[in-house]
């Protein structure tokens, strides 16, 4: 049999645990861009965003190919 100390001490861990729980599920996604080149070293964004790995992580990802070097930053 438990102590009630052990009790009380259990429903807190379940309530800061349930807590936790509930606000990750209720938080908005992050939003961001992501620029790349025409480079396969690029290849993993894509990847992580066709097998939905942004959005498991609270990430709405916006993924832009376009031109590489400077021309990148009018790009942007």
């Amino acid at each position: 049999m438990l102590t009630r100390g052990a009790q009380t001490r259990g429903a807190q861990c379940l309530l800061v645990l349930s807590l936790l729980l509930w606000s990750g599920a209720a938080r908005a996604q992050t939003k961001m861009t992501i620029a790349t080149g025409v480079d396969p070293v690029f290849s993993a964004y894509y990847v992580a965003q066709q097998e939905g790995l942004f959005k498991k992580h609270g990430l709405d990802v916006r993924i832009n190919t376009g031109p590489s070097g400077s021309a990148m930053v009018s790009f942007l």
